[in-house]
């Protein structure tokens, strides 16, 4: 069994919860869709020393993960480049790439809706203005995830999903702080 752990959407004053996740999952297989630095908006505004600052803070707690593969899918709000540079350890993949892990086909992107490529499981965030799927409408056979308030534990390969929704990850924070 492989431990799959799907984050988005990272501001940098919830990174210590994200490491708090991180340290309790011990994920194999990690994986962020974008904005790492989500408040700080690089695409659109001329804060490019704000963002690489936060962009180091996320990166180091990504790296200290232990994950034997890790996956980032640049959002709108970051620089693909800077990402790739300071994360050789990382596989850092375009929108709408397709991955097979343990057998089972993952997509990876950003934006909802924004996936093309048929996939057992669609790995997003960014927002929920363009969002057409509900947690409801998850089967077995096809999930879409969107971490942009929820995190995901995906067990592979057989797809089981424990949706971490964000006050969950003020209560790990505590757990694993209390250790």
């Amino acid at each position: 069994m492989t431990t799959l752990l799907h984050i988005s959407d990272t501001p940098r004053a919830k990174v210590p919860y994200f490491d708090a996740l991180i340290r309790r999952v011990r994920p194999d297989i990690l994986i962020h869709t974008g904005d790492m630095v989500d408040d700080v908006k690089v695409g659109r505004l001329p804060v490019r020393k704000e963002y690489l600052a936060g962009l180091s803070v996320i990166l180091a707690v990504m790296e200290r993960s232990g994950a034997r593969e890790t996956y980032i899918c640049p959002g709108n709000n970051d620089l693909p480049d800077e990402i790739a540079r300071r994360a050789p350890w990382a596989k850092v993949v375009t929108p709408d790439t397709l991955l097979t892990l343990e057998g089972v086909t993952v997509c990876l992107t950003h934006v909802p809706g924004s996936y093309t490529r048929p996939a057992r499981i669609t790995l997003y965030g960014h927002g929920y203005t363009a969002e057409t799927r509900r947690r409801r409408d998850n089967t077995p056979q096809r999930l879409y995830l969107n971490a942009n308030l929820t995190a995901h534990v995906i067990t592979l390969p057989q797809c089981t999903v424990k949706y971490i929704d964000q006050p969950e990850l003020y209560r790990i924070r505590e757990e694993v702080w209390k250790t």
